[in-house]
């Protein structure tokens, strides 16, 4: 997911899209080519997008021991947003009310827990220290 401090990820797109433009030249295999970055892209649709994010949210479960609830809470939201524009666009299931509840529920609670989680990795660290003999 973009980073919102610089925008959407489709300005970051235009932008960097604008830079090669004007940093091209006839040697260039784009040279001429109107939307050398943004033309290649995939173009998903809602659903696809939500797809995407329970993959995020899978990893985020998987990748850690303890996952980080601030990550999780931004998938949360991110749900939220796909829910409410499926429902605009009139794709929305009957269930997607209640989902929105609970994900805004969801995600207030994880907002609202402290830490950063625990990567898997840092359960080896731990347990090496622990078997350390104390001199």
């Amino acid at each position: 997911m973009p980073d919102p401090k610089y925008g959407t990820a489709e300005n970051q797109a235009q932008r960097l899209e604008q830079w090669l433009l004007q940093h091209t030249g006839p040697a260039d295999h784009w040279y001429g080519d109107e939307h050398p970055v943004t033309g290649g892209l995939p173009r998903h649709t809602t659903t696809s997008m939500l797809v995407l994010t329970d993959g995020v949210g899978h990893r985020l479960l998987h990748d850690q021991l303890v996952p980080d609830p601030q990550a999780q809470a931004d998938v949360c939201e991110r749900r939220v947003a796909l829910y409410e524009r499926l429902s605009r666009e009139g794709d929305a299931p009957p269930e997607a009310a209640e989902w929105i509840a609970k994900d805004r529920a969801r995600a207030a609670a994880l907002r609202a827990t402290p830490g950063n989680g625990v990567p898997w990795q840092t359960m080896g660290d731990i347990a090496a220290t622990q078997e350390q003999p104390e001199p």
